[in-house]
C-alpha cells in the first residue's frame, strides 16, 4: 500500500459560494500544478476541467430529484437540492477530493475532502494552513495512511483510513447498550460543543466548538509550529509530516505526549 494524504475540513460557513471554489483550486495549483483537477462528476454527469472557470462552474449544483412511486403514477417533484462536486487529478499525484454542503441552516455544516498519493516534495503543510484560513473550520486534519494504521486497527484503536468530517465524529457518544447517543437535531446549541475526536491526525486545527475540551496553554506549549487563529488552534504532532512514514515512532510517542492535555474522555475508541 503507497501512502496517501488526507486532507478533512468540517466547517459551519456557508461555502457554496464560487469565491471558494476559486480559492480551493488556486490553493492546490499553487502547492503543484500536479495536483490540478482534470475531471469533476456531479450525480451521474462529468465534466472536464481545462482551468479555474471549469472547476468553479461545477462547485455548487442544484439539481431537483423527481420521484416516480409506481407506473402510471404522476412523478412528484422534490425541493432543489444542492450537490457539492467529486473531483479527480491523475499522474503521480493523482487522488480525488469531494464538497459537501449542508442545509442552509447556518448551525448545518459542510465538509471538504482531499485525498492524494503523498510525495514528500509537496509541501503538504502550507496547503492545509491555507485552505483552514479559508474554510475557517470548527474542525480540520491532515495525515498520511500508511499500512501502519491497518497494524493499529488490527489492535483495536482507531486507525487514519480517511480524512475525519461530519459533525456527528465529534458529538456522538456509545451507550451503554452499544448504540450511538448524541444532541437531538434541533439542539443546536448542543451540537455546537464538541466534546469527542477519534485521535489526533499529523495537522489538527479545533476550532471554539472544543472550548473547554483541553488545556490551551499546555496544548501550545507542547504542540509542534501552534498558531492561534481567528477561531482556534492550528498545531501539529511533529515537525515533519514525514514523520508519520519514516519516523514512526517518534509521531507515536509525540502524539502520546499531545493526549495528555485534552479531557481524560476526548478520545473515543470507537
Amino acid at each position: 500500500m503507497k501512502p496517501k494524504v488526507g486532507i478533512g475540513i468540517t466547517t459551519y460557513e456557508d461555502i457554496r459560494s464560487p469565491e471558494f471554489g476559486y480559492a480551493l483550486y488556486e490553493a492546490l495549483v499553487a502547492t503543484s500544478p500536479k495536483l490540478a483537477p482534470y475531471r469533476i462528476d456531479v450525480i451521474a454527469e462529468r465534466y472536464e476541467v481545462s482551468g479555474p472557470q471549469d472547476f468553479v462552474s461545477c462547485w455548487c449544483n442544484e439539481r431537483r430529484l423527481i420521484v416516480r412511486p409506481k407506473y402510471g403514477v404522476a412523478p412528484s417533484y422534490h425541493a432543489p437540492f444542492e450537490f457539492g462536486a467529486d473531483w479527480r487529478t491523475k499522474g503521480v499525484l493523482s487522488g480525488s477530493g469531494n464538497v459537501f454542503f449542508g442545509s442552509r441552516d447556518p448551525n448545518d455544516p459542510s465538509t471538504l475532502t482531499i485525498q492524494h498519493n503523498y510525495a514528500t516534495r509537496v509541501n503538504w503543510k502550507a496547503l492545509f494552513q491555507r485552505l483552514v484560513e479559508v474554510f475557517k473550520p470548527a474542525h480540520g486534519n491532515l495525515h498520511v495512511f500508511t499500512e501502519r494504521e491497518l497494524e493499529i486497527a488490527g489492535e483495536g484503536r482507531f486507525a487514519f483510513r480517511a480524512p475525519i468530517t461530519g459533525e456527528a465524529t465529534f458529538t456522538q457518544w456509545k451507550t451503554k447498550i452499544g448504540t450511538w447517543g448524541g444532541p437531538d437535531p434541533w439542539e443546536t446549541t448542543e451540537r455546537r460543543k464538541y466534546r469527542f475526536l477519534p485521535d489526533l491526525a499529523w495537522g489538527n486545527f479545533l476550532g471554539v466548538e472544543f472550548s473547554g475540551r483541553f488545556d490551551r496553554k499546555a496544548l501550545l506549549e507542547t504542540s509542534s509550529a501552534p498558531a492561534e487563529l481567528d477561531r482556534g488552534i492550528l498545531f501539529h504532532v511533529t515537525e515533519k509530516l514525514s514523520d508519520v512514514v519514516d519516523r514512526h515512532s517518534l509521531f507515536e510517542e509525540e502524539r502520546a505526549k499531545l493526549r495528555t492535555v485534552f479531557a481524560a474522555d476526548f478520545f473515543r475508541s470507537e
